[in-house]
Formats: C-alpha cells, structure tokens, sequence
C-alpha cells in the first residue's frame, strides 16, 4: 500500500468521524443530493440519519425524485 493510499483511507476516516458527530449533535440535517457531491455519500447521511431517528430534509433535482421516493419519504422533518 503506498502512502497516499494510507493518507487517503485515514482522511476518509476523518471525514467520517466528523460527519457521524455532526448528525448526532444536529437537531436537523439537511442531505443535498447533486451532481457536485457524491450520491452514495448523502444516501449514506440520509441513512444514518432514519437509523437516529433524526430529522432531515433531502434536496435534489426532479430528475431523481423517483430514486429518491424511500429517501425522501423516510425523512421526518
């Protein structure tokens, strides 16, 4: 393994941890669904957030509301 991949994975790590912090602390989350974000990132929040039982709002485009039925149905707030 080389050490950017090393760099890499501990900063994914990073990342996480401070996401999984964020949503616990947050009274509600707002998950944005786009082009310029990841999608398996935010499925990812949304997720773990129904899994809190935390509140959250989703925002995409009308182009992947179908996709996002469950996603957006689940949502609380």
């Amino acid at each position: 393994m080389s050490q950017s991949t090393d760099a890499w994975g501990f900063t994914t790590k990073v990342n996480a941890t401070c996401t999984r912090i964020m949503i616990g602390q947050a009274d509600l989350v707002v998950v944005h669904f786009c082009d310029k974000y990841k999608q398996w990132n935010a499925a990812f929040d949304a997720g773990y957030c129904a899994a809190l039982a935390k509140p959250y709002i989703t925002l995409h485009s009308e182009d992947i509301v179908h996709s996002l039925k469950e996603v957006d149905a689940q949502s609380q707030a």
